[in-house]
This record gives structure tokens, C-alpha cells and sequence, in this order.
């Protein structure tokens, strides 16, 4: 696992006990995921090899769908109950603080990434594009490893999970946009809108509160620093200015 080697190399021992708890959660909701497509493989490369591509646009729309709208319901679930579930599992331990928020949230971002790429990394398999997309890989474990290094140094534990949510957003990305151009030849229009759910979506709600580019190192140096003083977050996050902290701070605010 590139984030516990990581973190045994840049952090310390007791978070990686931190990151084994939450991991263990998340890994096992990507396994119901991942069982949950078992079979659908198989039935797009018999599609794909009887060059029933209109077929295959109709039946991977329904895949998205059922894809989309079962990972939401499962990680909307899991971000409201994976801190209750780590105060009872860690109930008694105090050799480190258990309870990290924003870490259960990035981890939980990564992890619908994770599963919203099932139907097209399950289509490109099947059709024996493999090879052809390995260098998404290979640049995916880079972005991993580099931001994950960054991150750890910079911001401590989340910082691998942003690396990882980093990567996976990526590797998402070129698998659609590979499916698209070279095996369905599919207008990228159709993967505009990857959350199904309407605007009562929690994960939705909590892309929403960290999007932009300034929200998430602003939560990042008060999670490491604690309550800070205003003079103090603008020394504290380099590159932003007076305007855009009082402006974000304030988006924050209004978000609750």
C-alpha cells in the first residue's frame, strides 16, 4: 500500500494506526462495489466483440446508473457514519487522537472516484485496451506517490488522502475520456453529470464546501494548526491574498 509505505517513511507510526481504521472502512465499502459488477465484464466484451456498439451505449448508460446511484447511497452513508463507527471502534484508546473529520471526507471523495470509474475500466478490459491505458496507470501511481510525499510533509495524514483522491480523480478521468474516444467513440456530454443524486446529495454537499482552490489548504492548516488568527492562516497558506482569504473565509462561514 503506496500510503502506509508513505506515511512509515515521512510520518509515524501512530497515524498510520489512524489510516488503518478509516482505510479498513473504505476498503471494504469498494469490495460491495466491486462484487456488486461481477459479470458485467463479460457480457460488454461478448458486446464489443459482435461490434453491437449501440447496444453497448444503451446498456452502459443503465451501468452508469446503477453504478452512480449505489456508490452515492453507500458513500453518502459512510461519510455520516464512518466518525460514530471510529469512536466506538477506537472507544478506550487514547495513545492518539481517532476522530479526524476531514480526513474521513477526502478518503470518502477518493473512494467514490474509485468506484464511479468501474464502467469504464469494466468496458476497456473487456475490450482488451489493457495496454493502451497503461500509462494512466503509470501516471497515476506518480501523481499518488508525489502528492501523497508533498502532502504528508505539508499537512500531516490527510495529506495522503489527497494524493490518493488526486490520483483517482485522474485515473476516472482517462478512463472516460480513453472509452470515449477510442472503443465507443462517445460524446464526453454524457459523462457531464457523474453524481445522480439531486442537491440533498451528502457528497455532493461536501464537494461543494471544499470545491475552489483556497477552501481545502484554509481547513488543511486549521485541522494542523488548530484555532488560528486571521494574520495567522494568511502566513500560513502560501500564495493567498488578503482579498481571497477574507472571501473564502467567508464562504466557509456560510456554508456552517
Amino acid at each position: 500500500n503506496t500510503d502506509v509505505v508513505i506515511l512509515t517513511l515521512f510520518s509515524n507510526l501512530l497515524e498510520i494506526s489512524v489510516y488503518t481504521v478509516y482505510h479498513y472502512v473504505i476498503a471494504n465499502i469498494k469490495k460491495i462495489v466491486t462484487k456488486f459488477t461481477v459479470g458485467f465484464g463479460s457480457a460488454f466484451g461478448d458486446m464489443y466483440a459482435r461490434n453491437e456498439i449501440d447496444l453497448m451505449h444503451q446498456n452502459l448508460s443503465i451501468f452508469e446508473l446503477i453504478i452512480y446511484s449505489f456508490t452515492s447511497i453507500l458513500y453518502s452513508v459512510t461519510l455520516v457514519m464512518m466518525i460514530p463507527f471510529v469512536i466506538i471502534y477506537t472507544h478506550g484508546v487514547t495513545d492518539v487522537n481517532y476522530v479526524r473529520p476531514l480526513f474521513s471526507l477526502v478518503l470518502v471523495i477518493g473512494g467514490v472516484f474509485n468506484c464511479f470509474r468501474v464502467p469504464y475500466r469494466v468496458i476497456t478490459i473487456a475490450a482488451g485496451h489493457y495496454k493502451q491505458t497503461r500509462n494512466g496507470a503509470i501516471a497515476e501511481a506518480v501523481i499518488n506517490i508525489v502528492v501523497s510525499v508533498v502532502g504528508v510533509i505539508c499537512f500531516g495524514l490527510i495529506g495522503v488522502a489527497i494524493g490518493t483522491m488526486c490520483a483517482m480523480a485522474f485515473r476516472t478521468i482517462q478512463y472516460v475520456y480513453y472509452l470515449s474516444k477510442n472503443i465507443m467513440y462517445r460524446d464526453m456530454k454524457y459523462n457531464e453529470n457523474i453524481c445522480p443524486c439531486d442537491s440533498e446529495c451528502a457528497i455532493g454537499k461536501a464537494v461543494s464546501v471544499i470545491g475552489g482552490k483556497w477552501k481545502l489548504p484554509i481547513l488543511c492548516s486549521l485541522l494542523a494548526n488548530g484555532k488560528s488568527r486571521y494574520n495567522e492562516l494568511l502566513k500560513n497558506i502560501r500564495g493567498i491574498s488578503n482579498t481571497m482569504l477574507s472571501k473564502t473565509l467567508k464562504e466557509l462561514e456560510d456554508s456552517g
